[in-house]
């Protein structure tokens, strides 16, 4: 990955981050408190969508390195 675009936890605890590939795609992941990628189901509040749904705008309108 090159650059992280946003970094927040969900309700259920897990980590989730945007993330700018090397080829230049927005990638999320859901990691597990012990770092694992095994659920890939956010539980998003209306903020945590709010946070992510920025960050990928932002990409979309290339305002972030990538």
């Amino acid at each position: 990955m090159t650059a992280e675009l946003a970094r927040l936890i969900d309700a259920q605890g897990h980590c989730i981050t945007v993330e700018v590939t090397r080829s230049g795609l927005a990638v999320i992941f859901a990691r597990t408190p012990d770092g694992s990628l095994e659920s890939g189901r956010p539980a998003l509040s209306p903020e945590n969508s709010r946070e992510l749904g920025l960050a990928l705008i932002a990409f979309a309108d290339r305002e972030v390195p990538g």
